[in-house]
């Protein structure tokens, strides 16, 4: 965001919020529930699956 962007939202009155996005490999997730469960899926599958990916 830019000063400019800054200044309108200033000027407006409007306000912007970080979102947390949470990342496992390749995968995004909103969640870190979601991101945990998964990361403990693909660890077992890989441990069942004799470290292979």
């Amino acid at each position: 965001m830019n000063m400019k962007d800054k200044q309108s939202m200033d000027t407006h009155g409007i306000t912007c919020k970080s979102k947390d996005v949470y990342y496992y490999k390749d995968f995004r997730y909103e969640r870190l529930a979601d991101a945990v469960r998964y990361a403990e899926i693909d660890t077992e599958r890989r441990r069942l699956n004799g470290g292979n990916s």
